[in-house]
């Protein structure tokens, strides 16, 4: 279930999810697996249920583990399901543990989580200093799922600030010319985000050809639509009306395959 998830988390997906449920319904070993698991195949709720509960095992007394990728996996599915406070706490308790036991890897994804969080709440000053540590920490082309939420936070923040341009040029570090993801999973997350900054950039034609491709139907009169409509009460929209994110946005869109 976990070697799936993790390689191919959009093929054969319902199977993937029906066993995934069927699991969580019985006994099984590798709870922290099964909590990845339902992370990747974008089973949200199901994950952040599983990570707090496996997390509350690991701080029960007497027992020794380490709870790092615990809760970096659920600072990520924190964000997915609309959750900004509580992701904040975990990425704390995250750079505490990396601190300790010199995980850069989770120093790295915490930092990523919160310039993620910030840059969704508008705070968008302090996500430039965050990703560009990370990004002069890690080596982008072996860990590209943290390279793509670096460009993807960056993105949203750039259009927080009104720079089209810059915001479609990072979010544009998603995928290749050829349409390629960078990463496999993480770079579908910013489609809606790169789709708003294309039209708003004025640059949505560049891209029409590969998106409608994986999408048919997708064209760029559609995209200025979805654009120009209307915020619900106190929900971000990316209409050219509200410039700056000043209020939580929603867990992100789910996209048809191989995107969602």
């Amino acid at each position: 279930m976990w070697i799936t998830a993790a390689t191919d988390p959009f093929g054969n997906r319902g199977e993937l999810i029906s066993r995934l449920y069927g699991m969580v319904g019985g006994t099984v070993d590798g709870h922290a697996r099964l909590c990845a698991a339902a992370w990747l195949l974008d089973e949200s709720e199901l994950a952040v249920r599983l990570l707090r509960e496996s997390l509350s095992r690991l701080r029960a007394p007497g027992v020794r583990g380490n709870c790092g990728a615990t809760v970096s996996a659920l600072q990520w599915a924190c964000i997915d399901t609309g959750r900004w406070d509580e992701p904040l706490l975990a990425c704390r308790e995250a750079t505490d543990l990396a601190a300790a036991y010199k995980m850069e890897a989770v120093a790295a994804s915490a930092s990523l989580a919160t310039a993620t969080v910030l840059a969704m709440r508008g705070v968008h000053d302090q996500v430039r200093p965050l990703v560009t540590s990370v990004l002069a920490t890690i080596d982008a082309a072996e860990y590209r799922g943290f390279a793509a939420r670096a460009w993807r936070a960056a993105g949203i923040a750039a259009l927080a600030e009104g720079r089209y341009l810059t915001g479609y040029a990072q979010l544009s570090q998603l995928f290749g010319a050829d349409g390629a993801p960078l990463h496999h999973r993480v770079s579908y997350l910013g489609i809606a985000d790169l789709a708003a900054a294309a039209v708003r950039a004025e640059r949505y034609l560049e891209r029409g050809g590969w998106w409608n491709a994986r999408w048919p139907g997708w064209t760029p009169r559609l995209a200025r639509g979805w654009i120009s409509l209307p915020p619900a009460p106190g929900v971000w929209s990316p209409s050219p009306r509200t410039p700056s994110l000043t209020s939580p946005r929603p867990c992100p869109t789910r996209l048809a395959t191989p995107g969602r």
